[in-house]
């Protein structure tokens, strides 16, 4: 024995080394390995059955397990942890199964709390485990059907995934088909060869699994697999191609020669394109201050002279003339676009695809893409970014003359007279003898709009020497430049003059805005951005209501972060359509606060709560406890009188932005002028005494400094002034809340007819004898829904929502010179009409069936400039009659044909009409009427067998119809909100 290790045995140290060993050593567990090696035939085998019917329906691999039993394969149950009886291979691959199965553990199975009988496989372990899955010789591909056995054992090839192609070939009869293809180098299977495809990228061909690329291209293929190969005339050959290579993520294509089409590939050429405003019409005062400090350029690449837009989803680039179709390399493009990156430039907007660029700093910035080797261009034209100004001051007896050439080459100059009438119409560039186009240099736009303030004289600019300041401003930043130090106070000044940049439709809008409406939308946004309040007045018709849902989108993005939410305050008839537009345009959380809905209420967690006057007043404690980030004041006329409590109450909600909508700022005085201004920008106007002392309004200079003063803020648009085309017909469909009597009234007459007609429900047809009652509760039901006098003769002077909204239009429109056609089935709802007009004073003219001379009646409308409304019945009226002198037209009450309707509205829609015909459809919400309305849309059946004349006015009406009319109308998504 080696003395040494004998020595270290009896060491003093030898019960602390061989009781740490001894920690370290474990369990001392013996294992019988001639038993493990002779026991092994005797192990427990697994089989693994994908269930190709499950893997369908959940578009997952769903893998159920199986042993082998005295009459064949049979369902296995094992539990967790239960390895024991299973060989080695299956419990590696049991370890996998038990943690890829996750949540789907035994579903569709009724297994036992911990087992595990079928799984569904995450596709991040298909790699590793379907290769030791097809090691066991035991993977089957099962349909799970009793006389279908089992198909396998499967093979895994774990080479590169296969890809989708689109194939189109020749079908016969001068046809072409497009189908599809997975492609991987040599080997190809059609579309229809796998037994097994799921959107995962995993598919089963014969008895071999594949994986194919997990992209957008295998969404094609699964859409394919779907609805079917897609044919084509050979006529249509062009426009197939044309159309198909403007969708998104077209994979691969293989086109036949037949086609007469060729792909080409070629690397793109990247460009940035800026756009360029050639006008030099001088602008207004208003319009100088409001060009934006940002110059805008589209990103494009040139495939082959064709460009592309870089957020385009188009797979490629067509070259018509050519015939040629050039694949988009977006790997390509990609680099392209990182290189833009240090620049550190702004995107116009998300999905823009433009780039918002400073006008200051933008030679650098071009300087900067041409040595990214980009392309910079002007509409086609030659960029020149790099110029020097020379300049030179004259002094004459009572003025100066400021003379300036921009030289970009001795040949390419411009003076600066030029230059500022392209800064001054917000253009970036100027045109230049040789037919390049000059950048615009900053310290030109930085002060272009002081340039009105001279004129022109030859090619100088002559100021008074009281406009010195002027010159100084225009030369600021140029070392060669004269200047002169009295001049700095008035840079300083214009330094700080901002102007709104140019706006697109924010994310989440619905809606397609017109140009003036984007004008409305900049500038409402750049009262906010600076912290003005401002009126809205457009002429009605225009879409104010759009313009700001617009803007309160911006506000609060979809995507954007938690924000204090805004408020809109409107009259009671608008809240409903206030709810309406903003789900139709919008994807902004609308609490509607008023009445019962407001119980329980909370204004936290929405974008936008709509409220009314009256509300706000009753509620203002509320109110006053939060701050809003905007509120908006619509027909801001409400606060007309600045003592109201209406106007004392707008005036204590604390919000972030104020805006005001009203056609009618102003009507009587300038106290109601002074109300609105106090509201939107506290103190600008001063004290009301002041601002409203008599004679004021009769002072016309003093009024024409006051409409200069308040022109920014302030936004007028006509009619006449926006809509150059053709008039159009703008029809509307109305929906108005009955108020709480006549909801009562009319939620009983429902359920009483309901009761009435228990037995035709509870049938399963209308037939003659009973088509008289349903014809007789739908009629009651829908006057019902209109006045409570077409029901009751003595409530003819009672409340009625649908008519006090209606007056409220009245009242704003006629005063200000419209014309207005009023329309119904019902005469008695046109006398109660009639009656109210003559209390109102409003003048007005009637026709119905009695009328017995109709031309004099029409005469007396149309030549009387005080007769502002034309009640007709809307049977008597609906043809025969031009009207053209109207330009709003009012139904009261659903016509059950609506090409009737549409005979009505085109009384004042036609050949002669000068103005644009606004049409409104007034329905009550909740009632018959919205009902009809609706089937009218989605049951063109059940409108055209109603009005019929051949068949009766009931003809084809179903008891399931006629139980959904006298059902109340749900709850609308945006009622809830």
């Amino acid at each position: 024995m080696d003395k040494h290790r004998d020595g270290a045995r009896k060491g003093p140290s030898e019960p602390r080394w061989r009781d740490a060993l001894a920690k370290l050593g474990g369990r001392d567990d013996a294992v019988d390995r001639l038993q493990e090696a002779l026991g092994a035939e005797n192990a427990l085998r697994l089989r693994y059955h994908i269930n190709l019917r499950e893997s369908r329906l959940r578009d997952r691999l769903i893998i159920d397990l199986f042993t082998e039993g005295p009459e064949g394969p049979r369902p296995f149950q094992l539990r967790d942890g239960d390895t024991s009886r299973l060989s080695a291979a299956d419990r590696d691959i049991v370890s996998l199964l038990f943690g890829a199965q996750g949540e789907d553990r035994a579903r569709g199975r009724h297994a036992p709390e911990g087992s595990l009988g079928r799984c569904a496989v995450r596709p991040g372990l298909y790699r590793l485990l379907l290769p030791q899955l097809v090691r066991t010789e035991l993977l089957f591909a099962d349909l799970a059907l009793p006389e279908v056995a089992p198909d396998g054992p499967l093979e895994f090839g774990r080479s590169n995934p296969f890809d989708v192609r689109l194939v189109v070939e020749s079908a016969g009869d001068d046809r072409f088909r497009m189908w599809g293809a997975l492609v991987r180098e040599r080997e190809r299977y059609a579309l229809e060869a796998p037994r097994l495809l799921l959107s995962d990228g995993l598919a089963l061909v014969d008895r071999r699994l594949l994986l194919v690329a997990a992209d957008a291209r295998l969404e094609w293929a699964l859409r394919l697999r779907r609805h079917g190969a897609v044919e084509f005339p050979s006529t249509a050959k062009d426009g197939f191609l044309l159309e198909l290579a403007q969708m998104p993520d077209v994979p691969e294509l293989e086109l036949p020669p037949e086609l007469h089409w060729s792909q080409v590939s070629m690397p793109p050429q990247p460009r940035v394109v800026f756009s360029v405003d050639d006008s030099d019409e001088e602008v207004t005062a208003r319009e100088a201050v409001s060009l934006s400090p940002y110059v805008r350029a589209r990103v494009v690449f040139d495939y082959g002279g064709t460009t592309v837009a870089v957020n385009s989803r188009e797979t490629a680039v067509v070259d018509e003339n050519g015939r040629r179709l050039f694949r988009r390399d977006l790997a390509v493009e990609r680099q392209h676009l990182e290189r833009l990156r240090p620049l550190d430039l702004d995107l116009e907007g998300r999905g823009v695809g433009e780039l918002r660029l400073p006008k200051r700093g933008l030679a650098e910035v071009v300087k900067a893409l041409v040595e990214a080797e980009w392309s910079v261009e002007t509409d086609g034209a030659e960029l020149r970014a790099h110029a020097q100004l020379r300049t030179k001051v004259k002094s004459g007896i009572d003025w100066f003359d400021l003379d300036g050439v921009l030289e970009f080459t001795s040949e390419a100059t411009v003076k600066l007279p030029e230059l500022l009438r392209a800064a001054q119409a917000g253009r970036s560039f100027v045109r230049l003898a040789d037919g390049s186009r000059g950048l615009v240099p900053d310290w030109v736009k930085g002060y272009a709009q002081l340039a009105r303030f001279g004129r022109t004289v030859g090619g100088s600019l002559r100021f008074l020497p009281s406009q010195a300041g002027v010159i100084d401003a225009l030369l600021a930043g140029h070392d060669e430049a004269d200047v002169d130090v009295r001049f700095e106070n008035l840079r300083d000044q214009l330094d700080r003059a901002a102007t709104p940049e140019q706006v697109l439709e924010p994310e989440g809008f619905h809606g397609k805005l017109r140009d003036y409406q984007r004008g409305g939308v900049a500038w409402m946004r750049f009262l906010a951005r600076h912290n003005y309040g401002g009126c809205l007045a457009d002429d009605m018709g225009l879409g104010k209501t759009v313009q700001v849902l617009c803007l309160l989108q911006g506000l609060h993005p979809p995507q954007g972060s938690a924000s204090a939410p805004s408020v809109v305050v409107v009259p009671k008839s608008l809240v409903h359509n206030w709810v309406a537009e903003a789900a139709k345009f919008t994807t902004l959380r609308v609490l509607d606060f008023t009445g019962s809905k407001r119980e329980g209420a909370h204004l936290e967690g929405h974008d936008v709560v709509v409220t009314t006057y009256g509300t706000l007043r009753k509620e203002i404690l509320r109110f006053t406890e939060f701050r809003f980030n905007a509120l908006i004041l619509d027909e801001a006329q409400a606060i007309k009188n600045p003592r109201s409590q209406a106007a004392k109450a707008c005036r204590l909600v604390q919000a972030d932005h104020r805006l005001a909508i009203s056609g009618t700022p102003i009507e009587n005085g300038l106290d109601e002028l002074w109300s609105l201004f106090e509201f939107l920008n506290p103190g600008m106007l001063g004290g009301l005494g002041e601002f409203a002392a008599p004679g004021r309004d009769k002072d016309d200079e003093w009024l024409e400094s006051l409409s200069r003063a308040l022109k920014p803020f302030m936004l007028r648009r006509t009619k006449s002034q926006v809509l150059h085309e053709l008039p159009e017909k703008q029809e509307q469909l109305w929906e108005i809340p009955l108020g709480e009597e006549e909801r009562t009234r009319y939620d009983e007459l429902r359920e009483y007819y309901r009761g009435a007609l228990q037995g035709v429900l509870e049938g399963r047809e209308i037939d003659a004898k009973s088509r008289i009652h349903v014809l007789e509760a739908l009629l009651r039901l829908r006057q019902a829904a209109c006045h409570p006098g077409l029901i009751d003769p003595t409530q003819l002077d009672a409340p009625s929502a649908k008519i006090d909204a209606l007056f409220e239009k009245l009242h704003q429109i006629v005063p200000r010179g419209h014309k207005a056609l009023v329309f119904s089935q019902f005469t008695t709802l046109l006398e109660i009409v009639r009656r109210r007009l003559a209390r109102d004073g409003i003048g007005h003219a009637y026709l119905d069936g009695g009328t017995a001379d109709r031309s004099k009646t029409v005469r007396a409308f149309t030549e009387d400039p005080d007769c502002g409304v034309f009640l007709i019945s809307l049977k008597a009226g609906g043809c025969g009659l031009n009207l053209t002198e109207s330009d709003y037209v009012f139904i009261l009450d659903p016509w059950w044909n609506p090409a009737i309707e549409a005979q009505a509205v085109d009384r004042a829609h036609r050949m002669g009409q000068k103005n644009r015909v606004f049409a409104y459809k007034m329905i009550t919400t909740d009632t018959v009427e919205q009902k009809i309305v609706a089937l009218q849309g989605e049951k063109r059946r059940l409108a055209d067998a109603i009005v019929t004349a051949d068949t009766g006015p009931l003809a084809g009406l179903r008891v399931e119809d006629l139980s959904a009319l006298l059902e109340r109308v749900p709850m609308t998504e945006s009622h809830s909100r």
